[in-house]
């Protein structure tokens, strides 16, 4: 079903882009290059739209984020999926040592998470600070934490939310670095 959600939203993009509607990336010398930008601006429907017209999904942005990477802060299972049937690099860290598992680790995304770890991430690695997948799912929570304590405006709901699923990223993650 989320695979079929991707190719949809692609197919989208792809209409998007033929039809003139989305020219941003018009001009540039390269797939690649085009790619870059769209990852730098966040542009998910250009990712998509270019990965699919054959764009490396290795390509750095000017920010030192590849695709696989950026798409793993979103809870996008099919576009992560997708990326990885293309060719991303699962490990490939960004500019600051980040790996994709960091990146879903650290926004709570549970299913992002699940599936790279099902892929064969590693679940050992740490960002240049020396941070691993487990502390920046902490951070996450602590985040939520502390917002809540700012706002003082009833998110107790997104706060349980949070923590529910750093609890499942540390079991996963768990049972990911007993498994090795």
């Amino acid at each position: 079903m989320r695979k079929r959600a991707w190719e949809i939203g692609a197919v989208v993009a792809l209409l998007l882009v033929v039809s003139g509607v989305i020219t941003g990336f018009v001009g540039y010398r390269s797939r690649n290059e085009a790619l870059s930008l769209a990852l730098d601006r966040q542009e998910m429907g250009q990712v998509k739209a270019l990965i699919l017209k054959g764009a490396d999904p290795n390509t750095r942005s000017p920010r030192g984020n590849r695709a696989l990477t950026w798409a793993a802060a979103w809870p996008d299972e099919a576009l992560v999926t997708e990326l990885l049937d293309r060719g991303a690099r699962i490990d490939a860290p960004n500019d600051q040592g980040a790996t994709p598992l960091l990146v879903a680790s650290g926004w709570g995304n549970v299913g992002v998470v699940t599936l790279l770890l099902l892929r064969g991430a590693n679940a050992s690695l740490k960002d240049e600070q020396g941070r691993t997948a487990r502390q920046h799912a902490q951070e996450f929570l602590s985040g939520m934490q502390a917002q809540q304590r700012r706002d003082m405006s009833g998110s107790d709901r997104r706060v349980a939310s949070a923590k529910r699923r750093v609890d499942q990223i540390l079991r996963l993650l768990r049972k990911a670095e007993t498994a090795r």
